[in-house]
């Protein structure tokens, strides 16, 4: 019922960033000027993994508030540090979710995403990506790449379609 109202499941994008460089803001404008829903948004760390900060800006930004005709929701997570925070917990919580942390080794059995979703979500932006660096090579590039943008370009293309969540 949610994505049929909301559209595709919330999607962020996280980039190995110095943290004094403009990458974030350049990412978030071109996520802007495609006019990509709300559902997209970018990230960015030294390490290119997620922290307890990042995790809870992730949060804030696509959680929506509970209000009174919605009914409870469940989100679950992997046992990872930054999920485990109580401030994670909190937060889920304020917004009308119980936050699920499911131990190790359980994840391609409980996880949807990863038992039923990332397969595909994989294959459709291997397929893209493919196209693109071989065309690089077809005009000349010696050792072809996609850019930041590019890979979110191809991202949201395979993230847009419902049928794969549905």
């Amino acid at each position: 019922k949610r994505l049929l109202a909301e559209g595709p499941p919330y999607c962020e994008f996280m980039f190995k960033a110095a943290p004094d460089q403009k990458v974030e803001l350049r990412l978030r404008e071109h996520i802007r000027s495609r006019g990509y829903g709300p559902w997209v948004t970018v990230a960015t760390s030294a390490k290119a993994s997620y922290r307890t900060e990042d995790v809870l800006n992730f949060l804030d930004r696509h959680l929506p508030r509970m209000h009174d005709s919605r009914q409870w929701r469940i989100i679950m997570a992997d046992d990872f540090s930054a999920h485990l925070a109580p401030q994670v917990f909190r937060l889920c919580w304020s917004r009308g979710y119980v936050l699920i942390v499911h131990g190790g080794g359980v994840t391609p059995v409980v996880q949807t995403c990863d038992t039923d979703l990332n397969q595909y979500a994989k294959r459709d932006y291997v397929a893209v990506e493919t196209g693109e660096l071989l065309q690089q090579m077809r005009d000349g590039a010696c050792v072809p790449s996609l850019n930041n943008e590019q890979c979110i370009d191809i991202m949201v293309g395979v993230m847009s379609s419902m049928e794969l969540h549905l």
